[in-house]
């Protein structure tokens, strides 16, 4: 069971939302739009590295084999996906007390986890996998970031029994109480681990304090994820999973560096209300959050985030670019329509700028990048940057990448972006010192 203190400490207060707002706006549903197609322009794929990203190790589709809102309980909203490598595990994930070497020579490539929170707050599921070099590599992964002696804070008590019954040896069932330090609550928690060959998983359900965590729901979800696991490894459908889409998502080049990403429903992307008339339209949507690489900025900015939404036409995509409730627009500050040139390969393209919502009193900073192009919906925002020019040039440069990737047969390489469009904002003395949880 991995008990992750940083984690915790930052993002387990069960009944906060994230301190910062990202790119998924809801909205409310109008009729659909009678907006005809219009074919866009020839595009061409971005120059670039000829080697596919990510370029570490071939990563499996970790994101579908996770829990998702098609089997978490009713009533439970996704709260964020995290998706990172493995040399990011020992930093990111364990504040250094699993070293960088010990992570290495466990062969851990990828790590990834989706958590969803009961609708009152009070409980949060957890469903993570993580892709090794081979099975002697996930055994050792298990020994390391299963180890509650060195990863739980000081006062927590846990005690491991067998596994749920599914997946290979090592497994257990792991049931206790976390003690986060400073003003977080004793949280109650239930975690079900399990190997199958070089893949580690698992379920946990987390509790405020007065209510337990459900043994026999964790076990139960355990099944339910070992199941989704195989059936990706089989290359079988999934509902809500476009397999290839993960591939025609632009990255951007060694300056960047990933948070999170996963697949999302429709009702993630724009909200309940908004995605109800065209959910039976959706096929599939993913997301991913790239920001510049640097130990000296103290927030993951400036901040790029696309989205990409699966329908199977285009009606139901241009009924949301037509909602009367705007639900496409930015739900920020000082939001103005841009006016740009049409993004080649799209039917439609609309753009805005507005503040960045993750540091107070930030004038227009960022842009907002909206498209059609085939049966594809596609949302870019790219927020906080120093200059608004920079941002705007950034974002079309991307935006263009982007629709030329939905088109490719190929996974796209990373994109150079023009040096310079892309600077973090200068800080004044007090801004937030820390990074922001990341968000679906």
């Amino acid at each position: 069971m991995r008990k992750i203190a940083t984690i915790l400490t930052t993002m387990l207060m069960l009944g906060m939302l994230p301190a910062f707002v990202l790119a998924q706006p809801p909205g409310k549903p109008t009729a659909p739009a009678s907006t005809p197609v219009i074919a866009g322009p020839p595009i061409t794929l971005p120059a670039g590295d000829a080697s596919p990203s990510p370029t570490i190790e071939e990563r499996l589709d970790l994101a579908a084999m996770a829990l998702d809102s098609t089997v978490a309980p009713e009533g439970y909203t996704l709260f964020y996906e995290l998706y990172i490598r493995g040399d990011q595990v020992s930093t990111m994930l364990t504040g250094g007390a699993i070293t960088e070497d010990e992570i290495a020579s466990s062969g851990l490539q990828w790590y990834y986890e989706s958590v969803y929170i009961s609708a009152d707050g009070s409980t949060r599921l957890r469903s993570y996998v993580q892709q090794y070099a081979d099975i002697d590599g996930a055994i050792r992964g298990f020994e390391l970031l299963e180890d509650e002696d060195r990863l739980a804070p000081e006062g927590s008590v846990f005690t491991d029994g067998p596994g749920a019954g599914v997946g290979e040896e090592p497994a257990e069932i792991s049931e206790g109480s976390l003690q986060p330090s400073g003003p977080a609550p004793v949280v109650n928690s239930i975690d079900s681990t399990f190997r199958t060959g070089n893949l580690l998983a698992g379920v946990s359900i987390d509790t405020l304090p007065g209510q337990e965590a459900d043994r026999a729901q964790v076990v139960s979800l355990t099944s339910v994820l070992y199941d989704r696991i195989q059936l990706v490894l089989q290359h079988q459908a999934i509902d809500l999973i476009d397999p290839v889409l993960p591939g025609q998502m632009v990255t951007l080049g060694p300056t960047f560096q990933s948070h999170d990403e996963g697949y999302l429903s429709a009702a993630e992307i724009v909200g309940p209300a908004a995605a109800a008339p065209i959910e039976p339209a959706f096929i599939s949507g993913y997301f991913t959050n790239q920001s510049l690489a640097s130990d000296l900025v103290a927030l993951p900015i400036p901040l790029v985030s696309l989205t990409v939404a699966r329908f199977q036409d285009p009606a139901a995509a241009l009924q949301l670019l037509n909602d009367a409730a705007a639900v496409l627009h930015p739900p920020f500050d000082g939001v103005q329509p841009l006016d740009i040139a049409p993004i080649p390969g799209s039917s439609v393209t609309q753009a805005f700028t507005y503040a960045n919502p993750m540091l107070s009193g930030a004038e227009r900073d960022s842009v907002r990048i909206v498209m059609i192009a085939g049966n594809d919906l596609v949302i870019l925002d790219l927020q906080a940057n120093k200059t608004l020019d920079g941002a705007q040039a950034a974002a079309i440069e991307i935006a263009t990448a982007q629709l030329a990737c939905l088109q490719s047969p190929d996974p796209c390489p990373p994109l150079e972006l023009t040096p310079g469009l892309l600077e973090p904002p200068e800080m004044e003395t007090g801004a937030p010192v820390a990074t922001p949880p990341p968000v679906g």
